[in-house]
């Protein structure tokens, strides 16, 4: 693995499935940066999180009735607080 981050893939863009062509950016994500913070995009800042293991654990945190993400999930940069 590289020192290297990658650089943010928006996967919010809609010609990504308008084209047909979200397969790619999402294998991408998943083989280098399953959790990764994209701090610009049409809709705003988001999380994307693209593994099973990383899903169901934000999910179970998420079904608090309070919650707010701020930092950081296994190194990813995602904390709940």
């Amino acid at each position: 693995m590289s020192d290297m981050q990658l650089a943010p893939i928006d996967v919010a863009v809609p010609e990504l499935y308008a084209e047909d062509r979200w397969q790619g950016p999402f294998r991408r994500l998943r083989a280098e940066a399953p959790i990764q913070y994209v701090p610009d995009s049409k809709f705003g800042p988001y999380w994307s999180v693209t593994t099973y293991k990383p899903i169901v654990h934000i999910e179970a945190l998420l079904t608090g009735e309070r919650c707010h993400l701020a930092g950081d999930i296994e190194g990813h940069g995602l904390r709940i607080e």
